[in-house]
């Protein structure tokens, strides 16, 4: 068993990386909402959890954010291709091709839906948007 003692030993280094890395401009910060697995489980699928995430600096938090959401989290639904953000709506672009069963992106049950949805909307109300469109090649995907 850890004691507190041995807990902050190990924390400490880290926590220090951490801050020096971004004191140092060299990574940021992000939060992410991730799907609350538990709550989902039984009640809603649209549930979240904050998760942080420290990823190399860049010119383009919201699109860091979303890609991170894609690598993970919402990968099995579409491959994210870019996003632009206007009058706090954000129109994601996606392609079709990642689901190794084809199913398209328009397809999904609502409980998948509900899941990309709040996901990419709790996610990205940090940098203003109030509503997502996702679009692939072919024009906007309705669910």
């Amino acid at each position: 068993m850890k004691t507190n003692s041995t807990k902050a030993f190990i924390l400490f280094p880290l926590a220090l990386i951490v801050i020096l890395a971004v004191v140092n401009w060299r990574f940021v910060l992000l939060t992410l909402h991730v799907q609350d697995e538990e709550i989902a489980r039984t009640s809603d699928c649209g549930a979240t959890r904050t998760i942080i995430r420290l990823v190399p600096r860049t010119e383009s938090p919201i699109d860091a954010s979303i890609r991170a959401l894609f690598a993970r989290e919402l990968s099995t639904y579409a491959t994210y291709e870019s996003v632009t953000v206007e009058n706090g709506i954000a129109r994601i672009l996606v392609s079709k091709d990642a689901d190794p069963e084809g199913r398209t992106i328009g397809s999904l049950s609502s409980c998948e839906g509900r899941h990309l949805f709040s996901v990419l909307l709790e996610t990205l109300r940090q940098y203003g948007v109030s509503e997502i469109e996702l679009h692939t090649a072919e024009g906007k995907v309705e669910f």
